[in-house]
């Protein structure tokens, strides 16, 4: 199991655990009891205090009444499925904790200097991969820059969202380079940040979409992910995006989040 993978089910998982906490927290005393007609055809009682006065078996419920029994055998399902979450919850946490990546460069790194001129790595050091990567994806947008925006990897950039985006990555030391040609089937197109995870080696395109209130921009913005999917460059695995619009700034805890999920 990858570590992208424990990440998207731990995130299905936690969601399920704060609908159930949600639930849970208000008071229900009804039940539901349920009977086979005929050994066939299940019936459905319900049960509370003021039904069980008058009728010990509970009151039967029409089938035009079937919601309520759908929405109390829920909260029941709930109940039972919750400790079964919250192990499965510790379980990937553990998981994500080792896995660690496997460090190769500690044999290379107890030979002398001199033998290490001389020797050939079973894997590229991380350094002499990251420069080699960084050579080979610079900027090669020839539409003009006039923002005035600098960030702290010394590059100027289109937008002060984007600024904040290439500023967190350069401090989070994750090599990236900005609108870098990408040539695909039929065009070439600029992503805003393409991403490299050391870890892994994998390259990661990163859209920043930022006045997605504007029609025109937003009917752009859709057009380019079409792309990314007709190149089998799918949107949560190699394509990730963050958006923003005049009335809602970025929101920099998603890339936080992002971060860890995918370049940690």
């Amino acid at each position: 199991m990858t570590k992208e993978e424990c990440y998207s089910e731990l995130t299905i998982i936690n969601n399920e655990i704060e609908r159930i906490k949600i639930e849970q927290s208000e008071s229900h005393t009804e039940s539901i009891r349920c009977a086979m007609a005929r050994k066939k055809y299940p019936q459905y009682y319900l049960i509370n205090e003021e039904i069980m006065r008058n009728h010990p078996r509970g009151k039967y419920l029409k089938k035009e009444e079937m919601e309520i029994a759908k929405r109390i055998v829920q909260r029941e399902y709930d109940r039972l499925l919750y400790p079964e979450l919250i192990k499965r919850k510790q379980e990937l946490e553990s998981l994500l904790s080792d896995l660690t990546p496997p460090d190769f460069s500690s044999a290379y790194n107890k030979l002398p200097e001199a033998k290490r001129r001389i020797v050939t790595p079973f894997i590229k050091l991380d350094q002499d991969f990251i420069s080699e990567w960084e050579a080979s994806h610079i900027f090669d947008n020839s539409y003009p820059i006039t923002s005035g925006l600098v960030t702290e990897k010394g590059e100027m950039v289109r937008t002060k969202s984007e600024k904040m985006i290439a500023d967190k990555l350069f401090a989070s030391g994750i090599p990236y380079a900005y609108e870098a040609k990408l040539l695909l089937k039929s065009r070439v197109v600029y992503p805003d940040f393409t991403i490299l995870n050391i870890r892994t080696r994998n390259i990661y395109y990163l859209e920043h979409c930022g006045m997605m209130d504007d029609p025109d921009y937003c009917k752009r913005a859709l057009e380019k992910f079409d792309i990314y999917e007709a190149n089998n460059i799918h949107l949560g695995e190699q394509l990730l995006a963050t958006f923003e619009s005049s009335r809602k700034n970025i929101n920099m805890s998603i890339l936080d989040s992002m971060i860890e999920r995918y370049f940690k």
